[in-house]
């Protein structure tokens, strides 16, 4: 390896390494209250060094953002590789979902902040990292859209006229049911006696319903 392709290779396992920091003070202090301040002590960088990888904190959150769809299209697509039915991948699709911020909290945390601040009136839309970002959801849901049209054509769900619109209803009610049922999960079962996973189950068995209803 030159030393061109291994300072290269440095600097993005920095930059990795900056974002493994962020992830972990954000979801401890909370995105709001963190500093690029907080993030350099964590990953024992000079607050200098950070800003040679990013600009300031809004591009550092972006970064999050788009290294959370590219994990979560990877996801997506490891949990649906056993699938052979367009209605078992599709409802595994849906579940994944679910599973992803389960399991990586810091992501979850990342995702109210990006919707209750609504940070996009503060990034530049016309950067690259923002039309990657936007770029990476758009395949996510084109890879579901492929697969609705494909239950489609093979009849093993119903005709819906525009599938589109179907995915986006159910991802906004089932994202935003993910959220309310992994940072309430506590109080759901203190109060009803429900665990988080039951709710999702419910809402899943009415997509499925819906979907095989022809």
């Amino acid at each position: 390896m030159s030393t061109k392709d291994r300072r290269k290779k440095e600097k993005e396992l920095r930059r990795q390494a900056i974002l493994e920091s962020a992830k972990k003070v954000f979801l401890e202090k909370g995105i709001e209250k963190s500093t690029i301040s907080d993030i350099a002590n964590d990953c024992q960088l000079a607050r200098g060094t950070l800003y040679l990888y990013f600009k300031n904190k809004n591009e550092l959150i972006l970064s999050l953002y788009l290294m959370r769809l590219k994990d979560l299209a990877a996801y997506l697509e490891q949990k649906i590789a056993d699938q052979t039915s367009c209605i078992d991948k599709i409802i595994r699709f849906y579940r994944a979902l679910y599973t992803f911020y389960k399991e990586n909290p810091a992501y979850l945390h990342l995702a109210c902040y990006w919707d209750y601040f609504n940070v996009r009136d503060s990034i530049d839309e016309d950067s690259l990292l923002f039309k990657q970002a936007v770029q990476a959801d758009n395949r996510i849901m084109q890879r579901f859209t492929e697969i609705f049209n494909e239950g489609i054509a093979k009849k093993e769900i119903r005709n819906i006229k525009q599938p589109l619109r179907y995915i986006t209803a159910t991802d906004i009610a089932l994202v935003g049911l993910i959220k309310q049922c992994l940072t309430r999960e506590k109080r759901l079962e203190e109060v009803f006696n429900f665990t988080a996973d039951s709710i999702i189950d419910t809402f899943l068995t009415i997509v499925k319903n819906d979907l095989l209803t022809m």
